[in-house]
């Protein structure tokens, strides 16, 4: 911070002086702010793609763990028992059920997946 009017070392600033001296330090102050902004904004457009395509990449794998899961239970005969994770839980249930709730969870995947592509 300047004080103008008063001695720093042998000189006096004047108020002309002082005037000069921060509008030098609020350019580069504004130079430096500025080229911190892009380098952030750089590295958060980044951060976003590589996010995205994580996300991608977490969703594909879904839907193709879905598609597996339909898979086996088409190769099921109807009369037999499953058991479905619910949560943490497995529960005994039926394979058209079964089929059901995947069928719903791999089209709930691919929606997401359709959104993601789409922005």
């Amino acid at each position: 911070m300047l004080i103008c009017g008063v001695k720093l070392g042998n000189h006096i600033l004047s108020k002309r002086h002082c005037f000069i001296i921060l509008q030098r330090d609020f350019h580069l102050q504004h130079k430096k702010k500025t080229c911190e902004c892009e380098a952030v904004r750089a590295s958060m457009a980044a951060t976003s793609e590589s996010s995205a395509s994580d996300l991608k990449l977490d969703l594909i794998q879904t839907i193709r763990s879905h598609e597996v899961a339909l898979a086996e239970l088409n190769n099921l005969p109807s009369s037999r028992a499953v058991y479905q994770k619910n949560g943490n839980i497995f529960f005994c249930t039926t394979v058209q059920k079964a089929k059901a709730s995947e069928k719903k969870k791999l089209d709930s995947a691919k929606g997401k997946l359709e959104k993601l592509s789409t922005v």
